[in-house]
């Protein structure tokens, strides 16, 4: 469903099939040229009838276009908790929206490890898919660690991103912060297909101990779920 964001573009939501009561949710930004419907069908896919998916809308790229963008991590960052802010007066009852996961791909991933680091107490933990690897010095990293930040777990589909992402993950072990770096090569620049499946693979470990992502028998375990390559060319995001 759209949901209304005072101030900026329709964030999207997809709300699992059961009683939204209760259920976790799971913050996803698009990468440049990508939109927010392609990132909440790709989420669904890959956490099941699990949680509530809230899906960043950065302002239109071009004219009577679908591709969209983040203009720098400022935006992203008004956009992000502005759009936090109305899932919770849309669902003031229904969510536990005081304690997030935040996941970004591309660009997504790369201005949310730049605004997010004083955000640990609402985003302690985070899912950065190509992107996010670079600028996680230890001074930004224990920051992140004194805000609340728990665990970063880093999906590369490239070369590129599972070196940086491996240099990341071991300044931010040092500072505290749960790291780990999953990668499959075969997927590329992209979030579904091989990139999907290692993220899937690595969620139980992301949520393990947050009370929010319990497995109840109106929330069925992270393992269940299994994830399909995008509807959308998510491979076009730089």
């Amino acid at each position: 469903m759209a949901l209304d964001v005072p101030g900026f573009d329709a964030a999207i939501v997809s709300l699992p099939s059961g009683d939204a009561a209760g259920q976790p949710v799971l913050i996803a930004a698009h990468g440049a040229g990508d939109n927010p419907v392609w990132q909440c069908e790709t989420w669904r896919e890959i956490l099941g009838d699990r949680a509530i998916i809230l899906c960043l809308s950065g302002p239109r790229e071009m004219p009577r276009s679908d591709a969209r963008y983040f203009p720098d991590h400022f935006a992203l960052e008004k956009i992000a908790f502005a759009s936090l802010e109305a899932l919770r007066r849309a669902l003031p009852e229904s969510s536990r929206t005081r304690r997030v996961v935040y996941t970004g791909y591309s660009q997504g991933a790369t201005m949310g490890a730049l605004m997010i680091v004083t955000h640990g107490d609402s985003c302690p933990r985070l899912a950065l898919v190509e992107g996010g690897f670079d600028g996680w010095t230890l001074a930004r990293a224990e920051k992140f660690k004194r805000t609340g930040g728990e665990r970063v777990l880093f999906a590369c589909g490239t070369g590129h991103c599972r070196k940086r992402a491996e240099a990341s993950a071991q300044t931010l072990v040092k500072a505290g912060v749960a790291s780990r770096v999953v990668a499959d090569l075969s997927g590329g620049h992209s979030y579904g297909g091989a990139v999907g499946r290692a993220v899937k693979e690595s969620l139980s470990w992301l949520v393990e101990d947050d009370a929010n992502w319990n497995p109840s028998p109106a929330a069925p375990a992270l393992k269940d779920a299994g994830p399909r390559a995008p509807k959308g060319p998510a491979s076009r995001a730089p």
